[in-house]
Formats: C-alpha cells, structure tokens, sequence
C-alpha cells in the first residue's frame, strides 16, 4: 500500500507555501518511507516532490484541514505547525484496522482526541463528502471536534498515537514550562501563537525548525 502523508495550505492565513517545503523537508528526513507528500492547496507550492491538490470546500480557515480525509490507503496526516525531532519512519508499521483513526491526546484537559498527527489505513471520504461541515461553525469551537463526532457517527474507534509510543510536546504547554525538554520529543506541535517560522533564529527550536527551510 502507497504510503502517503497529506497536509493542507489554505492561503489568507499565517502559513505559506516556504512552510509547506519546509514541511516536506523534514518528512523526506524523519517519514523517509513515504511514497508521497501531498498539499491539498488553493495556492501553487511549485516544489519538487510536493503533490498538489485542490481544496474544494473554501471554508475559514484550518477547518480546510478536514480535506485530508479525503486522501485514501496509508496515510499520515498534520498541520504545518509541526517540528519533527527523530526518526518516525517505524509509524509507518504500526497495525491500524480499518475502522481505527489515530490521533492524539489534546492538550486541553476538557478534550480528549486531537487531529493534530493522524494516521489510518481506508477509505474515510465519507466524513468529508457526506456532511454539511459549514454548518458546524456555528456548534464547534475546534475543526478537531467536528472531524472527532463524524467518526464517531461513522462507528470509527478514536486511537491514540501516544499509546504506540509516540512523544508529543506542545510547544506552549510543555517546552516554554520547562515541563519536557526536547530529548524527551518526537514531534512538537505549536498550535497558535508563537508560529513556528516567527521564533527567532538565536532560539533553540526556532534554529532546529528553520534549518530545514
């Protein structure tokens, strides 16, 4: 089966094209397994090795990032806001049924499962195509919950990564508090402020993030 990882570029927003290359750089040293790098995109990225793909849904915002359940077999799947620090080729061998999604833990305690590093093997289309999702503007606070009850009402079972042993910091919550330092990480996520790409040079993780530009 083709392995793929998927992200999502949606202009107007903090996030451009440099971004999504940077991200493709890091995959091509820590996801070196994979077959293909996929953006799903309203933009030209231009890159060698980049697949890119039009969003069809024009919705605000990281709720675009949705699209990439629209990517079918074995995929891998983030947002832009991602520093990898080791070696991830071995998620690639975890054994996922095909009603299982992994994500992982949110780092809000009153939400359990995050979108924010996803992986599954199928065909999840449906959550995408078979639901109103501009509606959920209105109910949901998070794109991660609206995409979190459509698998559920799709009878998929919500897995978590960390239990394969995978080590997740947010940038945030766990480095700027000191509660982890980076030799305890695989992945660091940002989501929100500070951006990964506005860190300065003379920081730690902003030099670790901006040598793969």
């Amino acid at each position: 089966m083709i392995k793929k990882f998927v992200c999502v570029l949606k202009s107007g927003g903090d996030y451009q094209p440099k971004q999504v290359i940077n991200l493709f750089h890091q995959c091509a040293k820590y996801l070196s397994q994979m077959d293909e790098f996929i953006c799903y995109t309203d933009v030209p990225i231009n890159y060698p090795g980049v697949i890119e793909k039009p969003l069809i849904g024009d919705l605000e915002g990281r709720w675009n990032m949705q699209e990439v359940t629209r990517e079918t077999g074995h995929v891998i799947a983030t947002g832009l806001d991602i520093l990898f620090r080791e070696n991830l080729n071995w998620l690639w061998k975890i054994e996922v049924q095909p009603n299982e999604v992994y994500g992982m833990h949110a780092f809000k305690a009153s939400k359990k499962w995050a979108n924010g590093v996803t992986l599954w093997k199928g065909d999840w289309r449906k959550i995408y195509t078979n639901y109103n999702n501009r509606i959920a503007y209105r109910k949901y606070d998070l794109e991660q919950n609206w995409t979190a009850e459509k698998l559920r009402r799709e009878k998929a079972q919500l897995c978590y990564l960390e239990d394969k042993g995978l080590k997740i910091a947010s940038y945030k919550v766990h480095l700027l508090t000191l509660q982890k330092g980076l030799e305890d990480v695989d992945i660091v996520i940002f989501h929100g402020q500070p951006r990964p790409h506005n860190l300065p040079n003379e920081s730690i993780i902003g030099k670790l993030y901006k040598d793969f530009d």
